[in-house]
């Protein structure tokens, strides 16, 4: 079956188009550098401390109730960490 040059000229416009569209979908977005660290597998764990941890939705509220100073610190939980 033969086309005519005009619709095979647009369908062709139209298979570019989609192909232009779903590329970019297909890439990775860029993750800061600075902001990655690797997970301390070998870390002896340490006492338990007095810190209480309050959950709101998808925030976490850590409140240090000991009169130690911990000063700036990272909290890892399930192997992901926040500051």
């Amino acid at each position: 079956m033969k086309f005519p040059r005009a619709l095979q000229l647009g369908m062709i416009a139209s298979i570019a188009l989609v192909t232009a569209c779903a590329l970019p979908a297909c890439s990775t977005p860029k993750r800061d550098a600075s902001n990655v660290r690797v997970y301390p597998q070998n870390v002896a764990r340490g006492e338990t401390l007095d810190v209480q941890v309050f959950r709101d939705g998808r925030m976490m509220t850590a409140t240090n109730t000991s009169t130690r100073v911990f000063g700036e610190s990272t909290l890892w939980v399930n192997k992901r960490f926040g500051h």
